[in-house]
């Protein structure tokens, strides 16, 4: 029987300068899915790689005294040797300098242009050198600001070809409205929705004042704009030109992993331009947060990033990948604390994994001279452990195909602490010294099995330590979940000697911080009790549309879907000046408070915020949950 596909990508990388930990979050996370699948049974396609041709690059390389394809040439190299340490299982690096790569590029866009959907025209507007796009003064952050990269903006007029995309904006309204499982997670869906029916304008799809580029095949002194170019690597890492019964396969089961600050690109434009060739869209499109540092997104042209070869000299690259993981809602908004990658490489690797591990089998190994008796007991604490692991793993998939990936590591840290505890609970050593060596060997038995359960289960996202464990417990470290579908799997006859410590901790540097006199917090209300915090009625509530309200700077007039709609006036103007990027957003609500009138504007209810004298952040739920969902 042949294996089902699975074709899942990344963005490809932008070389203006070294990767940052953001790139390397959607990497990493998009690995880990990807090994999941590959151990689930499918014929994976992961493809990954860099995007290459624009005018920032060539900017770059004119700076360095070399070429642009010299300057690419050795930044592949580099993303390509980060990408190796992080232990990245892609199938293809591409670059869009590859020859494959530009020969599909020409060929579908003099096709789209033969179709009547790639036209001439001459265009003014405000571009942002680091998105490489056009701006409305209404996108845009006063002072004519990029959204994005919060950096001016400057006018440009140019004469250039234009992809015809408001022909398709029924089709892409009705994708959206049709197809919830599209583009992920909902908030994002909701901004496309609300992008849509605000009107599209047609996008410029070639440049003239640079050279560095595919060239345009209808029009001499033309290269293809960067975004039409770089979004066509998806089909040709498959084959599209050159390998045609793979592309066939791989492509219908497609998923694209990108950041939020392109969804625009890859659920707008790169549908219009398959549609305009009669390319099958692609299955799913996942949108990330940002990975932030001291609060902001990471981005290579405001300087505000660290590289992963950084962390991972110091701390080592399996701690990163946990940390990434498993601190990270990879739905919402990271961010990147290296306190906290410390705590959980000593906290969760080192103490519950590292020890769980050095435990068990340093006592196989005092017991039994490292021998493998099997034997199963039906013991409650047995039972228990087995069936907390039958849980772990049915709900695996749920959790990978919903990029919970979160929520998966700790599932398995669920069955570590609980093997920790068994350890407690059936005292080996007690049993040791009471010479009941029957329950003794169950329980080690038991325990070795639940070891070589989490070993397989953490292997998508920490291979070389899954690869190590492996080693220790005498099984192959090539194994996939069939292995694990029935309780009992460990047929080793023995562990093998060796270190059996599988990670250090490190000594936490004392910070500047933690010299800090205590702070003690002000202006503190009376006390209240639980009965009086219970008259409150707290709602998960999803914005659905705002307004400004008449005669007033600071408040906005919301709808927002509480389990039933609400009107809801707030000040939060000033802190949101692009009301828009609001919409789909999910906010805590009190819809128990009495409705007052704003400037003759009603209010039913109130949005709760933080705040400081300068910034104001709307309290959100970590992860999407229902409208109307209690909080308590």
């Amino acid at each position: 029987m042949s294996k089902k596909p699975f074709y899942i990508t990344t963005a490809i990388v932008y070389p203006n300068s070294r990767m940052h930990l953001g790139f390397a979050w959607e990497v990493v996370s998009t690995d880990i899915i990807a090994r999941f699948k590959r151990m689930k049974g499918y014929d994976v396609f992961f493809s990954t790689g860099m995007d290459e041709h624009s005018r920032n690059v060539e900017k770059k390389a004119v700076s360095l005294n070399l070429t642009p394809k010299d300057y690419c040439d050795q930044m592949a190299v580099d993303i390509k040797n980060v990408f190796e340490q992080l232990d990245i299982s892609y199938n293809r690096f591409i670059r869009t300098s590859d020859e494959d790569h530009m020969k599909v590029a020409a060929q579908l866009i003099q096709k789209a242009f033969e179709k009547g959907d790639i036209y001439k025209n001459s265009y003014g507007g405000y571009y942002c050198d680091s998105c490489e796009t056009f701006y409305t003064e209404k996108e845009l952050l006063e002072g004519e600001v990029c959204p994005i990269h919060k950096t001016k903006t400057h006018w440009e007029e140019e004469e250039n070809y234009f992809f015809a995309l408001t022909k398709y904006q029924d089709a892409l309204l009705k994708l959206h409205e049709e197809n919830p499982q599209f583009l992920q997670p909902e908030s994002r869906r909701q901004e496309m929705l609300q992008f849509i029916r605000t009107g599209l304008r047609d996008f410029s799809v070639s440049r003239s004042n640079f050279s560095w580029g595919v060239p345009i095949p209808f029009e001499k002194g033309h290269v293809i704009y960067v975004w039409y170019d770089a979004l066509i690597n998806y089909l040709t890492s498959i084959g599209y030109l050159d390998n045609k019964e793979s592309f066939e396969k791989y492509w219908v089961n497609t998923t694209h992993v990108i950041g939020k600050d392109i969804s625009r690109f890859h659920t707008i434009y790169w549908p219009a331009m398959l549609m305009s060739l009669g390319i099958d869209l692609p299955k799913h499109v996942f949108a990330h947060g940002f990975l932030n540092l001291q609060g902001e997104k990471m981005s290579s042209s405001r300087g505000n990033f660290i590289t992963p070869d950084e962390v991972i000299e110091k701390y080592g690259s399996e701690p990163l990948r946990y940390y990434l993981t498993a601190d990270n809602n990879f739905k919402t908004e990271g961010n990147f604390s290296i306190e906290n990658l410390e705590q959980r490489l000593n906290a969760d690797l080192a103490n519950d994994l590292g020890n769980l591990v050095s435990r068990a089998l340093s006592m196989q190994k005092k017991y039994f001279d490292g021998k493998i008796i099997k034997r199963v007991s039906k013991t409650e604490s047995d039972n228990e452990i087995l069936d907390l692991r039958d849980e772990v793993f049915r709900v695996s998939e749920t959790l990978i195909d919903s990029f919970e990936l979160h929520e998966y590591v700790k599932n398995i840290w669920r069955v570590i602490s609980a093997a920790n505890k068994y350890i407690v609970i059936n005292e080996p050593w007690k049993l040791s010294s009471e010479g009941n060596i029957e329950r003794l060997e169950e329980v080690m038995y038991t325990l070795l099995d639940t070891i070589a359960f989490i070993t397989v289960m953490i292997k998508p996202v920490l291979p070389k330590t899954s690869k190590r464990v492996s080693e220790l417990l005498n099984i192959s470290d090539d194994v996939d979940f069939s292995y694990i579908e029935n309780r009992f799997f460990y047929s080793s006859d023995s562990i093998v000697d060796g270190d059996y410590k599988i990670f250090q901790k490190v000594e936490v540097e004392k910070r500047k911080e933690a010299e800090k006199p205590q702070k003690k917090l002000k202006n503190i209300k009376p006390e209240i009790t639980i009965d009086d915090f219970g008259k409150l009625d707290l709602r998960v509530g999803k914005i659905l549309s705002v307004e400004k309200v008449d005669g007033s700077d600071k408040l906005y007039k919301l709808m927002v879907d509480v389990g039933e709609i609400r009107q809801i006036v707030s000040g939060i103007a000033k802190f949101y000046p692009d009301s828009q990027k609001l919409v789909g957003k999910l906010v805590s609500v009190i819809v128990n408070l009495k409705p007052v009138e704003l400037l003759g504007v009603r209010s039913e209810g109130m949005i709760l915020a933080a705040s400081t004298k300068n910034s104001l952040t709307l309290l959100s739920p970590e992860s999407e949950i229902g409208e109307g969902s209690k909080i308590s």
